[in-house]
C-alpha cells in the first residue's frame, strides 16, 4: 500500500476563492463620459484661436494709459514723486516704443548710442533731460518740498510723446 502522504496532488482550483471582479453600470457610464470629456477637451484646446497679441498702437495707448493712471497716484512727497515719475516715464516708454530704458541703469541709458531711436527727435532732449533731473532728486538727500513741479512735467512730456507717436 503506498502512503499517501508522499504523493503530489493537483492544488486546488483557486478561482471559487476569489471574490468576483465585476465592474457597476454606472462605472462604466463614468468612465466613458470622463473619456468624452478628455477628447473634447483636447479637441477644443487644439482648435481654439491663439490669444491675439496687441497691435504696436493698442501697446502704445494701454501704456499711456496705465502712465496717467499711476500719475495720478503718486504722492505729494517730493522724494517719492521723483521715484515715481523716473519709474512711469521709463515703464512708458519701455511699453510704448520697446526701449529697454525700464531695465537699465541711468549710466547704461546714456551709454547706449540707440537710446531712445523711437522717440520723436524733437523730444529726446526733453526725455533725456527730464530723466536726468528725476535721477538728481531720487539720488539727492531727501529734502522738503512737494511734487507739485516733478508731476506736471512728466504728464506733459508723456501726454507730448503719445501724440507725437499717435501721428
Amino acid at each position: 500500500m503506498e502512503d499517501d502522504a508522499l504523493q503530489l496532488r493537483d492544488l486546488p482550483p483557486v478561482e471559487p476563492l476569489l471574490p468576483a471582479f465585476l465592474i457597476p453600470w454606472w462605472l462604466w457610464v463614468v468612465i466613458a463620459v470622463g473619456v468624452v470629456s478628455l477628447a473634447s477637451l483636447i479637441v477644443w484646446l487644439v482648435r481654439r484661436k491663439p490669444t491675439t497679441l496687441h497691435s504696436p498702437q493698442d501697446q502704445e495707448n494701454l501704456a499711456y494709459r496705465h502712465a496717467l493712471a499711476a500719475l495720478d497716484a503718486l504722492p505729494d512727497q517730493l522724494h517719492e514723486a521723483a521715484l515715481g515719475a523716473s519709474l512711469i516715464l521709463r515703464r512708458y516708454l519701455t511699453g510704448s516704443t520697446g526701449d529697454p530704458t525700464l531695465y537699465e541703469t541711468r549710466e547704461e541709458f546714456l551709454a547706449r548710442p540707440a537710446a531712445l531711436d523711437r522717440v520723436p527727435e524733437i523730444l529726446r532732449s526733453r526725455v533725456t533731460t527730464l530723466l536726468d533731473d528725476l535721477s538728481r532728486l531720487k539720488y539727492d538727500l531727501p529734502r522738503s518740498g512737494g511734487a507739485a513741479e516733478i508731476i506736471p512735467a512728466t504728464r506733459h512730456l508723456i501726454e507730448e510723446l503719445h501724440r507725437h507717436r499717435a501721428a
